[in-house]
């Protein structure tokens, strides 16, 4: 049992309840079960024309092999070739038992929502609901600006998720006599950009 475990939560505004743990509020993160991907991948001209490399690709997907490990095993058979695989789109969702922790979901999604127009039974569409209304927990981005150690200015959204701010580290403080720097439990912490007073992005 990790120590969070025990810990009361606590409930954001719009948002879903967050636990507290010993180093403070952790961010809201909605749990992921496993990957359903948008289009499908086909093998290459020049992976197409090995009859190893066909054999791979056509066993993969009735395994309910993900189209990495099927990439992964045709790079092992073809060391030649860089890029086996590349993308297609097609009308349907890809649901593989590999892309998921646990494989039954899986099933249980092309089980319930799957269809048969001709083409195999395949997901064109099902139920989503979102279980929060701070759409920044349901779909978490940033705009960043990196140095060539660590991030120096990030965007951070308001509580109601309407304004954008842009976000630095505070400087780093310094003794009595301003030459050495003070260590801070916890690291530095972040302020508003001075020089655009936080407005906008970086």
């Amino acid at each position: 049992m990790s120590a969070a475990s025990s810990l009361p939560t606590v409930t954001l505004h719009g948002g879903p309840s967050t636990p507290v743990i010993l180093l403070g509020q952790a961010p809201a993160r909605i749990p992921t079960a496993g990957k359903i991907r948008a289009g499908i991948k086909v093998q290459s001209k020049r992976a197409a024309g090995e009859p190893r490399a066909c054999e791979i690709y056509e066993r993969g997907p009735r395994d309910g092999h993900s189209f990495d490990r099927i990439e992964q095993a045709l790079a092992e058979a073809l060391p030649q070739s860089k890029n086996p695989l590349v993308p297609r789109n097609v009308p349907w969702f890809t649901v593989r038992a590999q892309d998921f922790g646990n494989p039954a979901p899986a099933r249980e999604l092309l089980d319930a929502f799957g269809e048969d127009r001709g083409e195999g039974r395949h997901l064109y569409r099902f139920p989503v609901v979102l279980p929060s209304d701070r759409w920044q927990t349901v779909m978490p981005h940033e705009l960043a600006d990196w140095g060539s150690h660590d991030k120096r200015f990030w965007s951070e959204y308001s509580a109601d998720g309407r304004v954008r701010y842009c976000m630095c580290h505070a400087p780093v403080p310094v003794d009595a006599q301003g030459r050495r720097a003070v260590r801070l439990f916890g690291g530095r912490k972040t302020v508003m950009r001075e020089a655009n007073g936080g407005s906008g992005a970086p």
